[in-house]
């Protein structure tokens, strides 16, 4: 997401990486251009993501950087933190398991294959007083829970951590669905992704 601020009227607009007909460079520059057109002179480009994967560590700034060449330095490109480096998170995350109202805490992220991603995870579930169950590599979340039931836990919260619902959080729910029916004798409270709500908004507009 793509944001100008101006001390008058902000001017906000999507772009993306993938699957659209504009590179994510090419919308920065056009963008730049409108942003001059109404006087504003410097863009903010907030990444909607919630890990420090390849996008948010190379991809974006890379694309950031063929929009700078490309414009004239009337207009400023500035990088905004990740949403998952607010410092807002760990509260909002914290408050949606309190709801869940589990013994214990996991929270399912994707996982990564680079370290430094899934040490995020580790220190973002430490945090949260949660265990990490990953949809991409080990543990799994069949894993974390089959786990927990043998220590004796009768009441586990599972918590999505993706920004919105979709073909891995409908997966997520069917493998809880599936370990409920294997499990009767515990109860698995499976929460929802962040999704595009109040609190989401607040948390962003109070970091930007």
């Amino acid at each position: 997401m793509t944001t100008i601020e101006s001390p008058k009227t902000p001017l906000v607009e999507v772009a993306a990486l993938e699957l659209t007909p504009l590179s994510l460079n090419k919308s920065l520059v056009e963008f730049a251009l409108k942003a001059q057109q109404k006087g504003i002179q410097q863009i903010k480009v907030l990444p909607l993501f919630l890990a420090p994967g390849v996008h948010v560590r190379e991809d974006i700034p890379s694309e950031i950087a063929l929009a700078i060449k490309q414009i004239n330095s009337q207009v400023t490109i500035e990088l905004s933190p990740y949403i998952g480096k607010y410092s807002g998170i760990v509260p909002l995350l914290s408050h949606e398991f309190e709801q869940l109202s589990g013994e214990s805490r996991i929270l399912v992220v994707h996982g990564s294959r680079l370290p430094e991603v899934n040490y995020y995870y580790q220190s973002l579930t430490t945090q949260l007083n949660a265990l990490t169950a990953y949809w991409s590599v080990s543990p799994s979340l069949t894993q974390q829970v089959t786990e927990q039931i043998a220590a004796g836990y009768k009441k586990i919260a599972i918590l999505p951590y993706f920004l919105f619902p979709g073909r891995i959080t409908k997966a997520i729910a069917e493998e809880v669905r599936t370990l409920q029916s294997a499990y009767p004798q515990v109860e698995l409270i499976l929460g929802q992704p962040l999704g595009a709500s109040d609190t989401l908004a607040e948390l962003i507009v109070g970091e930007v």
